[in-house]
C-alpha cells in the first residue's frame, strides 16, 4: 500500500528543474538524506550515538521537521506573533532591521525573533530530493498515514515559509553568503524561484498550526511559557542575548522614569503644602490657588503619561492581537478541522 503524491503543490519535474542533475537517479540520492552512504529501503541509518545505536529515519526527520513544543503553545501564539502565514520579512528587510541571521537546527528556532536576532533553519537538501518524497508517500519510514500527514503538512509549511524569506535575488544571494548560508549548494535564482512560486497559493495544502504563524516573538514566548508553566525559557536561549547587561539596560528607561515621576509628584505635593501656609494677603492667595491648582495638574499629567506608557501602549498592542485573531476565528475552525483528520491521502 502506497499514499499518492498528487496532493503536494509540486511535482517531480519541478524539484528536477532546480538541479539537472537530480533528473538521475544516481545522482538523486546525494540530496535524499544527510546520512551514511546510501543502503537498501528502508532499513537506512542516520547517524550513531555515543551508545553505538542510530537513530531510525522516522526519528531523525521529526526531530529534524517537528516543533511539538510551539504546537502544545498554538492557543497562546497570538500573544507572540500575527496570525499570518505570510507575516514574515524577506531576508534584506531583516538586515535593514538591524537583525542578524542566526543559523538555528533545531525546527522549534525557525523564524523566532530576538531582540536584534531572526532565528532561521537552514533548508535540508532531502526537502528538494523526489526521492525522499516518494520514499515517504510509499510508507518506507513509517506505516502511519497520520504520521506521514504530519510530516508532509510541517515540511509544507516550512518550504512555503522560504517563499516568504526569499522575495528578490538580493535576498538570494544573503541567502548563499558563507558566513550564513542557509540554501544547499548548487542551487540558481532562477529555478529556485519558480519553485518557491508554487507556494504563493496558501489554500495548496493546509499547513500545520505553527506555520499559520510567521515570525514569533521570543520575548513573548517566553513569558506565555513562565505564565503557562511549561518552563522558565524557551528552548534554553536568552531573548537579550547579550545577557544581564542587555536586560538592565532595557530596563533603565522605565525605572528612570518612574523615578523621575516620582520627583515630579512629591515635589507638586510639596508646593502645595507650601502654598497652604503663605502670609494671609490677597496677592499671596492668588499665588497659592495657582501653586495648588499646577501641583495637582502636575500630578494628574504624570500619572496619565505613566499609564498611557506602561499600560496603554500594551493594551494597544495586545487588543490588536487579539482583534487579528478573532478576525481569523473561522481559520481557526478550519484549523481544528484538518487537526481532526481533513487530510485524507488517497491509497493507491
Amino acid at each position: 500500500m502506497s499514499i499518492k503524491l498528487d496532493r503536494l503543490p509540486f511535482s517531480k519535474d519541478d524539484l528536477d528543474r532546480l538541479d539537472p542533475r537530480n533528473a538521475s537517479s544516481n545522482a538523486s540520492s546525494t540530496m535524499f538524506l544527510p546520512s551514511l552512504p546510501f543502503s537498501a529501503q528502508p532499513s537506512r541509518k542516520l547517524f550513531t550515538r555515543a551508545d553505538g545505536k542510530s537513530d531510525s529515519d522516522l526519528d531523525f526527520l521529526e526531530n529534524d521537521l517537528m516543533t511539538p513544543a510551539l504546537d502544545s503553545l498554538f492557543r497562546y501564539l497570538w500573544l507572540a506573533g500575527s496570525r499570518s502565514y505570510n507575516n514574515i520579512n524577506p531576508l534584506h528587510r531583516q538586515l535593514v532591521k538591524g537583525r542578524q541571521i542566526v543559523i538555528a537546527e533545531n525546527p522549534e528556532m525557525h523564524l523566532i525573533r530576538g531582540v536584534e536576532r531572526i532565528y532561521i533553519k537552514p533548508l535540508p537538501p532531502y526537502l528538494l530530493s523526489w526521492q525522499f518524497w516518494e520514499s515517504l508517500y510509499s510508507m518506507q519510514f513509517t506505516q502511519n498515514p497520520k504520521t506521514i500527514e504530519n510530516l508532509t503538512r510541517q515540511a509544507i509549511g516550512f518550504l512555503r515559509s522560504y517563499y516568504m524569506l526569499l522575495k528578490f535575488e538580493s535576498d538570494f544571494i544573503i541567502a548563499m553568503d558563507e558566513r550564513n548560508r542557509i540554501l544547499p549548494s548548487g542551487l540558481e535564482w532562477s529555478a529556485f524561484a519558480g519553485f518557491l512560486a508554487l507556494f504563493a497559493d496558501p489554500s495548496s495544502m493546509n499547513s500545520c498550526p505553527r506555520y499559520q504563524y510567521g515570525e514569533v516573538r521570543l520575548t513573548r514566548l517566553e513569558l506565555i511559557c513562565r505564565c503557562t508553566l511549561h518552563s522558565m525559557t524557551y528552548q534554553d536561549v536568552d531573548p537579550y542575548e547579550d545577557g544581564t547587561s542587555t536586560y538592565l539596560s532595557r530596563r533603565f528607561g522605565p525605572l528612570l522614569f518612574f523615578i523621575a515621576a516620582l520627583s515630579l509628584i512629591l515635589g507638586a505635593m510639596q508646593v502645595t503644602l507650601a502654598a497652604q501656609s503663605l502670609t494671609r494677603s490677597r496677592s499671596w492667595d492668588n499665588v497659592g490657588r495657582v501653586s495648588q491648582v499646577f501641583a495637582v495638574l502636575t500630578i494628574i499629567l504624570t500619572l496619565a503619561v505613566g499609564l498611557f506608557f506602561t499600560v496603554g501602549v500594551n493594551l494597544f498592542i495586545y487588543g490588536n492581537q487579539l482583534r487579528y485573531a478573532l478576525t481569523h476565528f473561522v481559520l481557526k475552525r478550519e484549523t481544528r478541522g484538518a487537526e481532526k483528520g481533513n487530510f485524507k491521502p488517497s491509497v493507491a
